[in-house]
């Protein structure tokens, strides 16, 4: 029989940060209503969660453990997402740094390089950064060698031929 359900769930902040659930929580809006309350000096979250809809005991557990999975989903999204932090600035600032061609690129090179030396990154990192820099700030570009003739123009290609003519010279 489908009835309304109702679960509290408590969480420990120590392996589950408050961003966490409430990502977890804005993810299962349409399913379950999630209020939280921090229980005082526990370090622990409660989650009151109430189904929108009546449901049966199989559905509601269904949801509540879908709901777990998601938070540790989420947990863990958040700890790669910290850990990687550094990383990533990096790169968007080499990639960045390739747009201007001015004195802002020149500060943008030492900023990148000072950075670079206070992280003391290691060598395999640098290597792999240099290289991106490299293959994406190549400015002069061959692109004579053209054999599928995607570079001359619609009007120079078909250019007095017949509608039959295209399609033969398209296969």
């Amino acid at each position: 029989m489908a009835k309304v359900q109702r679960k509290t769930l408590r969480f420990d902040t120590k392996f589950y940060p408050t961003e966490a659930l409430m990502d977890a929580a804005f993810k299962f809006l349409d399913r379950a209503y999630i209020h939280f309350e921090t229980l005082d000096g526990t370090g622990r979250i409660a989650a009151r969660c109430e189904a929108r809809t009546p449901c049966s005991d199989k559905q509601w557990s269904q949801i509540i453990d879908a709901f777990r999975d998601e938070v540790l989903g989420q947990a863990l999204r958040l700890k790669v997402l910290r850990s990687t932090k550094k990383t990533r600035d990096q790169i968007l600032s080499i990639a960045l740094y390739c747009a201007p061609s001015s004195e802002q690129a020149a500060r943008r090179e030492a900023a990148l390089d000072s950075s670079c030396a206070e992280d003391k990154m290691d060598a395999e990192l640098d290597e792999i950064l240099k290289k991106l820099k490299e293959d994406s700030c190549r400015e002069e570009e061959d692109y004579s060698d053209d054999p599928s003739g995607i570079l001359i123009p619609w009007e120079e290609k078909y250019s007095g031929a017949t509608a039959g003519d295209k399609d033969e010279e398209r296969d």
